[in-house]
């Protein structure tokens, strides 16, 4: 009887740390897309913004090819200034590895918890931990 009683004391919690489970997996893959879009975001960014500065730098003040015409210049310019904005405005390069620094301590925090190594409360303290990591939308425009 009293292994009975044991097991349905017991049940409630084995459910309530299976949901904690689910709910830290799906935060992971959240995690893990934001990262991996981030960077993403940023490498095309910096790609457009070298490459039209790489352009303007080499066509302006030559003769043109007949196909480009010189007054698309500052248009290609705009393109450039802007994606190095955007870049630093949102701080984007930190922003990427800090959400990829969350992803791998809850995923390491994570395999502790499964292996037995830490309990459900020291993994919920990782998740906070891992959300401080990301923080917020960081916004440092400063045009001079």
């Amino acid at each position: 009887m009293a292994e009975l009683l044991e097991q349905k004391r017991t049940e409630p919690l084995f459910e309530h740390n299976k949901a904690i489970e689910a709910d830290v997996e799906a935060v992971l893959k959240v995690y893990h897309r934001m990262a991996f879009q981030l960077h993403m975001v940023y490498v095309i960014l910096g790609f457009v913004a070298i490459v039209s500065s790489v352009f303007v730098t080499t066509f302006i003040g030559y003769k043109t090819p007949p196909l480009f015409k010189t007054e698309y210049l500052p248009y290609i310019s705009f393109i450039s200034t802007a994606c190095i904005t955007l870049i630093t405005a949102f701080s984007l390069g930190n922003k990427s590895n800090n959400t990829r620094r969350a992803w791998r301590l809850l995923k390491f925090s994570y395999l502790q918890y499964k292996a037995g190594i830490i309990d459900v409360n020291e993994l919920l303290k990782k998740q906070d931990e891992a959300e401080a990591i990301i923080g917020g939308v960081d916004f440092q425009y400063n045009p001079r």
